[in-house]
């Protein structure tokens, strides 16, 4: 499935007129966000990553462990 210029001027124009343009940035922002989420748990071998923060996310304690885990993961992604 390919998008042509033509079908995302029309996606464009249209997310302008629904969203304005004091959104739109936030809205692209949130967008890629969402796409980064997916390519990072579409490698299979994340998967067990995913149901991991699932099963924590049940409990606080675990809750409050991840949320550590992931600071250190982000700090070390940002220093490669």
């Amino acid at each position: 499935m390919h998008i042509g210029t033509g079908e995302l001027i029309v996606v464009l124009v249209v997310a302008l007129i629904i969203f304005g343009p004091s959104k739109l940035p936030a809205l692209g922002k949130m967008a890629g966000k969402a796409v980064g989420t997916l390519r990072h748990y579409a490698d299979s071998n994340n998967w067990d990553e995913l149901l991991e923060e699932e099963e924590e996310e049940k409990s606080p304690e675990r809750s409050r462990r991840r949320s550590l885990r992931s600071r250190r993961r982000t700090s070390r992604r940002r220093s490669l």
